[in-house]
């Protein structure tokens, strides 16, 4: 099997900077990213480009990021923001 290789550009989502993978599954992967020229880290859980085209995986982590943003709680991690665009599907 051959490998993959990385750009820049693989390692760049909107203005993130992908730093560490966390966790690798199926439909999403799980980042540590950076805004880029920016220091504070953010988890991003990103939708792989396959399952971005299955309308229902999409509508569920849009539900997802619903009810993630309606909770406040000191234990929960904060949900900063759902994206939702041709390219990239993601929460922050």
């Amino acid at each position: 099997m051959a490998e993959t290789e990385t750009t820049e550009d693989d390692k760049v989502v909107d203005e993130y900077q992908l730093i560490n993978l966390i966790a690798d599954g199926t439909t999403t992967q799980i980042w540590e990213v950076k805004e880029q020229g920016g220091t504070t880290s953010f988890v991003m859980k990103r939708l792989l480009p396959e399952p971005m085209k299955d309308p229902e995986i999409v509508a569920t982590m849009k539900l997802e990021a619903k009810v993630a943003g309606a909770m406040d709680h000191p234990n929960l991690i904060a949900l900063h923001k759902f994206v939702k665009s041709k390219q990239h599907v993601y929460l922050l």
